[in-house]
């Protein structure tokens, strides 16, 4: 594939998985040997892990938006800055869910191969979301 077409996969990749939550579609652009080189802790850093950790997700964030503010290819790569808008309506790391309205901001890069990703590594501001929702706002 050529790198407008990376560009595509991931796009498609993050409206589907992450904005809506289609396993589906995840389980058919993931290849078998995908691996998350940040896998968040406790989480196998294969397929089943990544949907372990979208159901997770979106079982905390379960109008979360994904707006792409970057998309960039070279080669096998795609980079993608991204920023997240969605309430806490769900337990997400211990917490218990708020309705507070809360932005996440990241940025991701995926390998792929054949049409596949093949591996992902991420970078959030998880740090600030904890913030935004922690009643106690002792993180």
């Amino acid at each position: 594939m050529n790198v407008e077409a990376n560009k595509a996969l991931i796009r498609r990749y993050i409206d589907a998985v992450w904005s809506t939550g289609d396993l589906n579609f995840a389980h058919e652009v993931l290849a078998d040997t995908f691996v998350d080189d940040t896998a968040p802790p406790g989480t196998a850093a294969d397929r089943a892990g990544h949907h372990q950790n979208v159901t997770a997700f979106r079982a905390a964030f379960p109008d979360a938006q994904f707006r792409l503010q970057d998309l960039i290819a070279e080669g096998d790569k795609v980079v993608v800055r991204w920023t997240m808008q969605a309430h806490h309506q769900g337990s997400f790391f211990g917490l218990p869910p708020t309705g507070k309205p809360c932005t996440l901001d990241g940025i991701d890069i995926y390998q792929v191969a054949d049409g596949k990703i093949v591996a992902a590594w991420h970078r959030e501001n998880l740090l600030g979301l904890l913030r935004q929702i922690n009643p106690e706002n002792t993180f």
